[in-house]
């Protein structure tokens, strides 16, 4: 920057002073003339005006002078200010004149005599008062840091921004001005905050008032204005989706809204904060029409797009035609083929069974009847809005409903033929017929009986055995079988029975004891007995127990379980019972007596008592105590039983160990018994051993006749007579009465027996 300098004048001064003198002479006051508001204040002021209007007219004159002459372009002019300089001093004014680097067209002109400073604009003919230049030697270094801007938003915003310049604190800007300037080529003086309407960058600098040079520069950008709208750049639409794209070049966007109305919406959907915006939206409506908008961070909100989707393609039943690979009744699964009579390209078929899960195909294997529905979808996987759907009705997996069988015996015996009453169901294919069997393994089919039910041919022939029903549905599922028993007995029972039985009085007559005396049965189930009658020898009917000695005629029927019967006659003869004694059957010369007592169970022995004394006899090997009678409780078989003789004289004389004797019970038909002398005292005493059987062997009943003896010094004659019955024992069988009669053939003496 150059500056020119010129010699100041003093003919104004000079003329206000002499005024003053003049005045005062006059006899006005001083502070009248000199006072604040005085007449030389007001004239001071007043002159002042009149210098700055001179002043600017002639600068005005000068520079319309200058661009008359010259016919220049403004960034062509060179050396301007000398020339401004030279002009004014032509019409008698100094004043020094600096270009202003910074701005082209922009000068400075400072007078000499009036110290007044101006900026001036030869461009456009501005000229500025900036005030009167004052030295000031105590001027400060400004720089760029101490130039401060304060913003009123900080934020972004949609509304304006103030900026407030200001210098920092202590600073003299008595000879300097504070501009600022918008686009860093115009500048003013800063007076008040700046607005901003857009964003901007906001220039400010510290300028010499006389000088024009440039102490300090600075920048602040305002960058957080928005109130342009967001712009949607694309929204494209298919089926069930929306694609939207759009632009915000300032604060971003952070919502999107789609709504079914034109409405602008109030709410939005939030989003990342984000200069470029690009989503799809899914789960949108076929055919439906969609309005999209978008926000910005300052609430700034676009104009409206308007989409409406696509619709996928409907089906019909007419557009399909299906093919199975069973036309028929059939237990197997059913493939059904889709075959599309129309056009459907561009989309997949679909198919479901419930109408609510769907996959890609056009064929569906059925392993139970059911409905197939078939869609269409398109590439995003949004389907059709109506669906083609067929039936599979010809599978049947179910078997027939276990028969029920009717029968009119209920599986009890009868001598009738009969018939049975078979039923069952099947819901789908039907039933086909029905089969029988006896074992469960080969089964037999029912002719002509495909039906819910049938009536078998009769059953004839004798049996009690199950027979088993099962049936056949059309496609061979095969029912649960059922069975039912058939009893046909058309024969009577049988008897295999002796004329004439010999029982024992007290003996009842009942069907437990008639079927345990007889062979009784049937070929084909139980035997009762009924009609029983018991009549005696004089025909007189009696109660079942033979309580007496009697020839009895018993009359019965048997009679199966099939009602067929036979009449049964007997004849039934009593023999001594149980406990019956045989009394007085031993006498020997008047003075020696002897009992045998016959029981069922036991065996008893009892020896001959003699008047004047007595015989004792024990069946074991210990001492040998004198005793009358010992009984043995069911003797035991392959045992071998021992016992002595003892004889008391009548005067109690004991002769121990007279004699012993021992028994052996086998498990054949023979007793054996041995008796013996023991020490020898007596030796007339005779040795007497053997086997006595009578009867045959399964009357099991033994009688045995021991001995007799002479004892020294007297004769007695001892006879021991032994009867045995093993019935009870050793078997069942029962001694015949001719047993009976024979056995008592061997006792001597008075026999005596009760019938």
């Amino acid at each position: 920057m150059r500056k020119i300098f010129k010699d100041k004048g003093i003919t104004l001064v000079s003329l206000v002073v002499t005024i003053i003198v003049l005045l005062i002479l006059a006899g006005v006051s001083l502070s009248l003339v000199t006072g604040s508001n005085g007449i030389m204040s007001r004239a001071v002021k007043a002159t002042d005006k009149y210098v700055q209007a001179a002043e600017k007219e002639m600068l005005e004159l000068v520079q319309v002078e200058l661009l008359v002459e010259r016919d220049l372009e403004l960034d062509e002019i060179e050396d301007v200010s000398e020339v401004i300089a030279q002009k004014l001093s032509s019409g008698g004014k100094k004043a020094g004149v600096v270009q202003d680097e910074e701005e082209l067209g922009n000068y400075i002109v400072t007078f000499d005599d009036t110290n007044n400073i101006y900026y001036c604009n030869i461009k456009t003919g501005k000229i500025e008062y900036i005030g009167i230049y004052t030295e000031n030697e105590n001027e400060v270094e400004i720089v760029g840091a101490d130039i401060k801007f304060i913003q009123t938003e900080t934020e972004w915003t949609n509304e304006n921004v103030e900026t407030v310049i200001s210098i920092t604190q202590g600073i003299d800007l008595t000879n300097f001005v504070l501009q600022y300037s918008k686009d860093g080529k115009n500048w003013s003086v800063y007076s008040s905050p700046i607005q901003s309407i857009e964003n901007e960058t906001i220039y400010a600098r510290v300028k010499h008032k006389m000088t024009g040079q440039i102490r300090a520069m600075a920048t602040s950008n305002i960058q957080n204005i928005d109130k342009t709208k967001p712009q949607i750049t694309e929204v494209t639409a298919t089926t069930n989706q929306i694609k939207i794209k759009a632009i915000d070049k300032e604060s971003g966007i952070v919502g999107f809204a789609v709504t079914e109305s034109s409405e602008k919406p109030n709410i939005f959907e939030s989003c990342n904060e984000t200069l470029i915006f690009d989503t799809t939206l899914t789960g949108k409506k076929q055919g439906q029409t969609y309005y999209v908008w978008v926000k910005d961070k300052v609430g700034n909100v676009s104009e409206c797009q308007v989409i409406t989707l696509g619709e996928v393609k409907d089906i019909t039943n007419s557009d399909l035609r299906f093919e199975y690979s069973e036309e028929g009744w059939t237990n197997q699964n059913v493939i059904v083929n889709v075959i599309a009579n129309v056009d459907i390209q561009g989309y997949t078929m679909q198919v479901s069974t419930d109408g609510l899960n769907w996959r890609d195909g056009n064929s569906y294997e059925f392993s139970n009847n059911g409905t197939l529905f078939v869609i269409l979808r398109d590439e995003v996987g949004q389907q059709g809005s109506a669906a083609a759907s067929v039936t599979v009705q010809n599978i049947d997996k179910t078997p027939p409903v276990k028969p029920s069988i009717n029968n009119p015996t209920n599986g009890n015996a009868t001598s009738q033929n009969f018939s049975l009453t078979i039923t069952s169901t099947d819901s789908e294919s039907g039933i086909a017929y029905y089969e029988y069997s006896y074992d469960q393994v080969n089964w037999v089919t029912y002719q002509n009986s495909a039906s819910n039910s049938f009536v078998t041919t009769p059953f004839s022939a004798e049996r009690n055995q199950p027979v088993y029903i099962r049936c056949f549905d059309k496609v061979g599922n095969v029912s649960e079988v059922s069975s039912t028993n058939i009893w046909i007995d058309k024969t009577p029972p049988t008897i295999t029975a002796s004329s004439e039985l010999k029982v024992n009085v007290g003996t009842t007559i009942n069907e437990s004891y008639l079927k345990s005396v007889n062979k009784i049965s049937d070929n084909l189930g139980n035997v009762s007995v009924t009609n029983l009658q018991v009549k005696n020898s004089s025909n007189n009917a009696v109660g079942a127990t033979l309580n007496g000695y009697d020839i009895y005629t018993v009359t019965y029927q048997l009679k199966d379980e099939a009602q067929n019967s036979r009449a049964v006659s007997q004849i039934f003869k009593t023999k001594p019972t149980s406990g019956v004694s045989l009394t007085n059957i031993v006498t020997d010369s008047g003075f020696e007596q002897g009992s045998t007592k016959w029981t069922m169970n036991n065996i008893t022995r009892q020896t001959a008592q003699k008047v004047s004394g007595s015989y004792g006899i024990q069946f074991n090997t210990g001492n040998h105590t004198a005793m009358l009678s010992q009984t043995i409780n069911k003797p035991t078989a392959n045992h071998t039983y021992y016992g002595s003789r003892m004889m008391k004289t009548v005067g109690g004389n004991v002769s121990a160990n007279d004699c012993r004797f021992e028994m052996f019970i086998g498990d054949g038909a023979d007793m054996n018994y041995v008796f013996s002398w023991n020490n020898g005292n007596y030796p007339n005493w005779t040795r007497v051993s053997g086997v006595i059987r009578t009867g045959t062997p399964k009357d099991g009943s033994w009688i045995i006749r021991s001995f007799q003896v002479t004892p020294s010094g007297g004769t007695l004659y001892q006879d021991e007579y032994m009867i045995i019955d093993l019935t009870q024992g050793f078997g069942n069988n029962v001694p015949s009465k001719e047993w009976v009669d024979q056995m008592i053939s061997y006792f001597e003496g008075t026999k005596t027996f009760t019938w």
